[in-house]
């Protein structure tokens, strides 16, 4: 089971023990990294530690959790925030749309609300790195059938079959470069009689492509 890490910022550190002590984290498949007490250290400890979620409250000195936000989205996008607010904040928290928040949070923060959220949250981050290691699989596929779909490609360019306007997007795909202004071509063909003896056929192609 996959377990992802939280970093609490609250500059009241009764609230931070108090969530810290409600949750079963563990269970939910978290756990607590740390905590800050201003936004300042907490961009501090997500550039250190890059933790999966960062719950954080909006009034703080010397970085409100608005400002911090935004910052770790522009450098960490992946980061989930989480803002707890009190309810004079709450409407002005909602608007910060842009800030892509996952959830926006009442105090004083309720343990079954917020099992409820980080549940969800754990099924997100479960289907996004599901995802991502699908798409790294077929990357990977991709790569190692490469070298047969460059060989493809050489012989369908040479027969004449690649239209001029379709030919940037197949040296694209293929990874290949050619910069040259001209080319030459070279046909080689391997004759059995001059090979040793001694070589099976196939390993003397193998031999001459390599």
């Amino acid at each position: 089971m996959n377990q992802y890490t939280v970093l609490l910022v609250d500059d009241e550190e009764e609230v931070i023990q108090v969530i810290m002590k409600k949750m079963k984290w563990e269970g939910l498949g978290f756990s607590v990294i740390g905590y800050a007490n201003n936004g300042v250290k907490a961009l501090e400890m997500v550039e250190e530690f890059q933790p999966d979620v960062v719950m954080t409250d909006i009034k703080m000195p010397y970085m409100d959790g608005m400002e911090l936000a935004n910052r770790i989205k522009s450098k960490f996008p992946a980061t989930k925030i989480l803002l707890f607010t009190g309810f004079d904040e709450f409407e002005y928290a909602k608007e910060a749309v842009h800030l892509e928040v996952e959830e926006y949070i009442l105090k004083p923060v309720n343990s079954i609300e917020l099992t409820n959220i980080f549940t969800q949250l754990k099924i997100k981050l479960d289907q996004e790195i599901s995802e991502k290691r699908s798409v790294e699989v077929l990357q990977k596929y991709y790569m190692e059938s490469l070298p047969i779909l460059q060989a493809n490609f050489y012989s369908t360019l040479l027969e004449g079959r690649i239209r001029e306007d379709e030919l940037k997007k197949y040296l694209s795909d293929y990874q290949i470069s050619l910069v040259g202004p001209v080319f030459c071509c070279i046909v080689v063909h391997t004759s059995l009689r001059q090979a040793p003896q001694n070589m099976n056929p196939l390993l003397l192609s193998t031999s001459v492509e390599k």
